[in-house]
């Protein structure tokens, strides 16, 4: 795996935090930032950051504010936040397409 490729499990739940973001569904981003958030979480919040920054270019902005690198977790709620801002006019059609995409890489994880 090079250091831009990431695993299905990142992938899945990035598009899944996408899907949730684009339907505003602040109690699912809640719930999910509160499971990626506990001390037993494997998953990489680093890689999650990046595929919802490749995804949703939206997050720029930021870029220009000063964090804490140990603060993935608020990084990843304000890119979540702009990302919503952003897809407030797409539709369903969108957060179902990011919900296909977060389904079809749950059936890769699983299946690794």
């Amino acid at each position: 795996m090079t250091p831009l490729e990431f695993t299905p499990r990142e992938q899945q739940i990035a598009m899944a935090l996408m899907a949730h973001a684009a339907r505003a569904d602040h109690d699912a981003i809640a719930a999910s930032l509160h499971m990626l958030g506990e001390p037993s979480n494997t998953v990489d919040l680093n890689a999650v950051i990046c595929v919802i920054f490749d995804e949703c270019g939206c997050a720029m902005p930021i870029l220009a504010e000063p964090y804490d690198t140990l603060d993935l977790l608020d990084i990843l709620s304000t890119m979540l936040e702009e990302c919503q801002w952003a897809m407030r006019h797409c539709g369903e059609d969108v957060a179902q397409r990011f919900t296909d995409t977060a389904l079809a890489l749950y059936a890769t994880a699983t299946a690794a």
